[in-house]
């Protein structure tokens, strides 16, 4: 976190940003040596499961999904251009998370979504649901434009 804030303090300062991506590189290590380790490797995973969320309690862990997205929004818009997105890389959908699954408001809130991704209002769009898929990390391109 150390080497993120002097990034984003100074973006010029190259050696900061090598040593926080280092870091993530020691923490993967660190992740891929205890998940074995889980008794139920699905709390770890993506996708549908008994909560309200679409992940695992522990999948953001085991992608270190806090650390990237620190990691992009250190490197500022002029690098990544979707971190000006107010909602970059949301993982929740607030209605499910907030109301359960109660398909009429979902399909009001995914209705707004598509209409706010068509008008070019996709970084508020990203606020009113998950993704349709896991993001994997480091990002591809499709992500960070």
């Amino acid at each position: 976190m150390r080497s993120l804030y002097d990034h984003a303090v100074n973006r010029s300062d190259v050696a900061a940003l090598a040593g926080a991506k280092a870091a993530l590189d020691d923490a993967a290590a660190v992740v891929a040596a205890r998940q074995p380790q889980y008794r139920a490797p699905q709390v770890s995973e993506w996708g549908r499961n008994p909560t309200a969320y679409h992940f695992g309690y522990l999948w953001p862990v085991s992608r270190l999904y806090y650390w990237w997205r620190d990691f992009y929004m250190a490197q500022g818009p002029a690098a990544v251009p979707a971190v000006a997105s107010i909602c970059f890389l949301n993982i929740q959908d607030p209605v499910e998370s907030q109301c359960g699954r109660r398909p009429l408001l979902e399909n009001l809130t995914h209705a707004a979504h598509d209409w706010l991704q068509q008008h070019g209002l996709s970084g508020v769009a990203d606020c009113l649901q998950h993704p349709a898929t896991e993001p994997r990390f480091p990002l591809n391109a499709s992500w960070l434009s």
